[in-house]
């Protein structure tokens, strides 16, 4: 296993006057990098916004994550999905960016709270990752791909609990709904996967990662279009529901004609 991120701030949009204001799930993103990693927005490659996240790893040791603050518990996780643009896939051309949930039995626990509470020993926390190699196979270069946790080809999920046999892993409904506690894998029986149904377990933060290990040299993949639980994060910079780029130019142009007419028909 390859192991192992929090600003999804309600954005404000202003322009003489007018406020369109919205929330971001459930409490927001950040990107996070250490080593050479590296994790920023860029308009090189998109799904659909214009805008994506530029993901990398130069060496094994290096990180880089989208990283989205939890809250809700699992079971409210009812969609989750992204898609990446892979073009440097590592040495064993098997990498791209790979999804990581922690969760602790006890609500409002941070990302931070879980590694304090991990280090510490206690047994209040969970930890289940999906890499994408494992249910679909080796990433397809220069082209969109959709990764999904409840897909035809679902992502297949491991954990602190789990024996290693990540091919044959359950797909996350079976975390949540407690059937990955007697989990069939062939040749070997039914494997003990989880301990515990993980459905009502809080989620203390979703990252979607690029590096940890020996294999991720020179690794390079875009994430775009994250959804969470039905609310879609295409991380354009000036999103609005409902409104691409283009329209909120449109917005802002209309409103500052329609001022200059109002500040007109005052003058006259």
């Amino acid at each position: 296993m390859r192991r192992t991120a929090n600003l999804i701030p309600s954005i404000c949009l202003t322009f003489l006057g007018v406020a369109q204001v919205w929330a971001q799930y459930p409490t927001g993103y950040t990107l996070e990098q250490s080593g050479t990693g590296f994790a920023a927005l860029s308009t090189e490659q998109y799904l659909s916004r214009f805008t994506s996240v530029k993901m990398g790893t130069v060496v094994g040791t290096d990180k880089a994550a989208i990283v989205f603050k939890g809250g809700p518990q699992l079971n409210s996780l009812n969609s989750f999905s992204y898609w990446t643009y892979t073009v440097g896939p590592g040495l064993e051309g098997q990498l791209t960016a790979w999804a990581a949930i922690y969760l602790h039995t006890q609500a409002n626990k941070t990302y931070d709270d879980w590694m304090a509470d991990y280090i510490g020993g206690s047994p209040n926390v969970f930890y289940i990752q999906a890499e994408p190699y494992y249910a679909t196979g080796n990433p397809v270069l220069n082209t969109w791909q959709l990764q999904d946790a409840y897909g035809a080809s679902a992502l297949t999920w491991v954990g602190l609990e789990s024996p290693d046999y990540p091919h044959s892993a359950p797909p996350l409904s079976a975390y949540i709904s407690g059937a990955a506690m007697s989990w069939p894998v062939p040749g070997h029986g039914n494997q003990a996967f989880a301990t515990r149904e993980y459905g009502s377990l809080y989620i203390s933060s979703i990252k979607i990662r690029m590096g940890y290990g020996g294999p991720w040299v020179n690794t390079l993949a875009y994430v775009d279009d994250v959804t969470l639980a039905g609310y879609l994060e295409g991380f354009d910079p000036a999103q609005v529901p409902g409104l691409s780029m283009p329209g909120v130019i449109v917005l802002l142009t209309l409103t500052a004609l329609l001022s200059v007419y109002v500040l007109t028909r005052k003058a006259g």
